[in-house]
C-alpha cells in the first residue's frame, strides 16, 4: 500500500471497531532540543485485552497511567492517551495529531424499557497542534473537548496509519503533511440510541498553510440526507458548508459513502484516525 495525494481522497486501508462511544502535546512528540520528531507515539501497555477500545477494557477497565494520561477535557477526570502521529515536511512545517478517550461519569440508557447503566460510557476525542515553520511554536488548533463519535456503541473507523501493533496496516510517510484528516463513527442505532435521526458523522480536519486547520463535519440523517457543518478545503479555497456547489457536496458524500463500505468489510480491530488527500487538496 502507498500513500497517495491525489484529488480525491485514496485511503491505505480500512478498520474498524465497535466502542462505546485544552491539553499539552503529549510527551514524545517532540525531543529535548524541542525539535518536532516525525514518527508514532504509542500508548502505553495496559495490560488488558482490548487495549485500543474506549475505554481500553477486557474483564476490567484499565487505569489510566498519568502520564502519558491526563485531563484534557477540563472536568477533573484523567483521560487516556490513545497514541499520536507527529508528521514534519521539508519547510519544517509540523503536525501532530493525538487521540484521547474521553472519561465520562457513568450514564444510564432504556433497553426494553428499563433503564440500565452503558457498559461503556468514555467517548474519542482528537487534537490536532501545527507549528507553521522552524522556531514558531507548536500551538493546539483543535482541543480534544468534543467527542468525535457521539453514538450509543457505535462504530468508528480509521483508515491507515495505524501503531505497530497493527500488523499488516502501512505506516504514512511523516515527512509530508497529510491534506486531511477524518474520522467516521455510524450509529447502529442499538437499543438507548440518543441520537436516532442520524445514521453517520465524518469529521475533517484540513491543516493550513499559516497553521491553522479548517475543521467540517458531514452529518448523514437516517432519511439519507446529508448536512454540511463548518468550513471545508475544497476547490483550492475554505468555504463553509452552505458556500458547498452541488458537485463539492456529491463528491463528498461519494467519498463519505466509499468510506463506510469499505469499513464494513474491513475490520482489523485497530480505529484509527485516517490521513490522506480530499477534495481541494490537490
Amino acid at each position: 500500500m502507498v500513500f497517495t495525494a491525489s484529488r480525491s481522497r485514496a485511503w491505505l486501508a480500512v478498520a474498524a471497531v465497535v466502542a462505546a462511544a485544552c491539553a499539552a502535546v503529549p510527551a514524545g512528540a517532540v525531543a529535548a532540543s524541542g525539535d518536532l520528531v516525525p514518527g508514532v507515539t504509542s500508548p502505553p501497555a495496559r495490560h488488558v485485552r482490548f487495549d485500543r477500545n474506549c475505554p481500553p477494557n477486557g474483564p476490567r477497565v484499565a487505569s489510566p497511567q498519568t502520564p502519558p494520561d491526563q485531563d484534557v477535557d477540563g472536568d477533573g477526570r484523567p483521560d487516556y492517551f490513545m497514541g499520536s502521529w507527529t508528521f514534519v515536511n521539508d519547510r519544517s512545517y509540523g503536525l501532530v495529531v493525538t487521540l484521547w478517550c474521553l472519561k465520562r461519569r457513568p450514564a444510564t440508557r432504556v433497553v426494553n424499557g428499563h433503564r440500565r447503566l452503558r457498559h461503556f460510557n468514555d467517548l474519542f476525542a482528537l487534537q490536532l497542534a501545527t507549528r507553521a515553520g522552524p522556531g514558531q511554536p507548536l500551538i493546539t488548533r483543535v482541543a480534544p473537548r468534543r467527542p468525535i463519535c457521539p453514538f450509543v456503541e457505535g462504530i468508528n473507523l480509521g483508515l491507515g496509519f495505524r501503531p505497530h501493533a497493527c500488523l499488516g496496516i502501512a505506516q504514512p510517510p511523516f515527512d509530508q503533511i497529510p491534506p486531511v484528516v477524518a474520522w467516521i463513527s455510524i450509529n447502529p442505532h442499538l437499543p438507548g440510541d440518543d441520537l436516532p435521526n442520524e445514521k453517520a458523522q465524518e469529521t475533517l480536519f484540513w491543516p493550513q498553510p499559516d497553521g491553522t486547520v479548517a475543521q467540517a463535519q458531514i452529518v448523514e440523517t437516517r432519511t439519507g440526507g446529508h448536512r454540511f457543518i463548518g468550513y471545508f478545503a475544497v476547490g483550492g479555497a475554505v468555504k463553509p458548508g452552505q458556500a458547498l456547489s452541488p458537485p463539492e457536496r456529491t463528491a463528498l458524500i461519494a467519498e463519505m459513502n466509499a468510506d463506510k463500505q469499505r469499513a464494513r468489510v474491513d475490520n482489523r480491530g485497530c480505529a484509527q484516525p485516517s490521513f490522506g488527500s480530499g477534495p481541494g487538496s490537490a
